[in-house]
């Protein structure tokens, strides 16, 4: 009895110090998460995969291990994650989930966290790298997840090459070649919520404000169930330094931030809620630009004038931003079998009309271009 005892004491020593030399992560109830420290991920209500059959790139940097995804090679890629429906599935409005991602920062290329969103949507934050040499911390904070297992079965990815997903709707890198290291994933239920959907306007293509122009912001906070609110506004140079910050309240869902003249440069805008159980915030990019002060006669751009989307307002605006940005020549495409209906009827689409009256007002040169195909001419090149 004394040599079964001391055997099966044994085995106890055994097991602790054999499994004590594994991490493992700390149970947490509100976290998911993956660890990737060997050729099989480590996880907590998730499963974490590359495409079926991939074998993963496991490397070690400064004492840190991780996956090695390969952009040029479609299998090694991109980290597909499924979290457990039953600890998160289909999320409700007010939900709000961190994302963690960390990552070896040793190039200048990107990653992008591409994820199933309400709305019956796919959308994605990407990260840019900048060769710092060392490990940091991604966070994503969603406020429109919904985790419902709609990409290709998954949850979310986490891409460096959109080549599998690419679409009409889908184009956050294009077939890049660069390459990133991952350590670990984390997704975390946050107790608070983020009731508003925040959007901005600026009414400034790609929002970039010359020099002389008021740079202003248009903010709604829609929300059914709340319309006054505190907001923190901290304007952030490339650098990462605050230019601007202050503090106001909202009512009616809006509010119209000014700012103050800034050096010219590249800026992020970031609106913040933390009010009681609220913890939500929106991060917008723009840039002001000193004016080129006569259009380049040898330089031109492409503008798809013809596009029917486009209102006056967004083709003035376009046209304004080229001339500001020294452009002078503006090209524009225009489809051939909607031109041409008829053998030798054309009908000039009128958004291209609107377009080359105004450029020639402001001093510059529209050039329209046949494209595609019509079949009302045959044989091919010229159908």
């Amino acid at each position: 009895m004394k040599k079964i005892k001391k055997t099966f004491l044994s085995c106890i020593i055994i097991f602790n110090i054999i499994f004590s030399n594994f991490p493992v992560f700390a149970a947490e109830t509100n976290t998911a998460s993956a660890l990737f420290n060997s050729s099989v991920a480590q996880t907590q209500n998730m499963s974490a995969v590359l495409v079926t059959g991939a074998v993963p790139n496991v490397e070690t940097k400064d004492g840190v291990t991780g996956w090695r995804l390969d952009a040029s090679v479609s299998q090694n890629a991109n980290i597909r994650v499924d979290i457990d429906d039953d600890f998160m599935y289909n999320l409700s409005e007010n939900d709000n989930v961190t994302v963690e991602v960390e990552y070896y920062d040793d190039n200048y290329g990107g990653f992008a966290l591409y994820y199933d969103a309400k709305g019956d949507k796919a959308e994605n934050q990407y990260v840019q790298l900048a060769n710092t040499g060392k490990w940091k911390i991604a966070y994503f904070s969603l406020y429109d997840a919904c985790f419902a297992n709609r990409i290709n079965m998954f949850d979310f990815y986490i891409m460096t090459n959109d080549a599998s997903v690419k679409n009409d709707d889908v184009s956050i890198m294009g077939e890049s070649s660069s390459d990133v290291l991952i350590s670990s994933v984390k997704v975390i239920k946050e107790k608070t919520h983020s009731p508003f959907d925040i959007s901005v306007k600026t009414g400034k293509p790609g929002n970039i404000f010359f020099e002389n122009e008021e740079i202003s912001f248009n903010i709604n906070f829609e929300s059914s169930a709340y319309s006054v609110a505190n907001a923190s506004y901290v304007v952030r140079d490339f650098k990462g330094n605050i230019a601007f910050m202050s503090d106001a309240a909202f009512a009616s869902n809006k509010y119209t931030l000014s700012l103050p003249n800034l050096k010219f440069g590249v800026y992020t805008l970031e609106i913040s809620i933390n009010d009681g159980d609220i913890s939500q915030s929106e991060i917008i990019d723009f840039s002001y630009s000193k004016k080129a002060q006569n259009p380049n006669k040898r330089l031109g751009t492409v503008i798809h004038y013809t596009t029917d989307s486009y209102t006056r307002e967004d083709i003035k605006g376009i046209t304004d931003l080229a001339k500001n940005a020294g452009y002078y020549f503006l090209r524009s495409g225009s489809d051939w079998a909607a031109t041409e209906k008829e053998k030798g009827k054309y009908e000039i689409p009128e958004n291209y009309l609107y377009a080359n009256k105004y450029a020639d007002e402001i001093g510059l040169e529209v050039l329209c271009i046949l494209s595609c195909g019509n079949t009302l001419y045959t044989p091919w090149p010229y159908r």
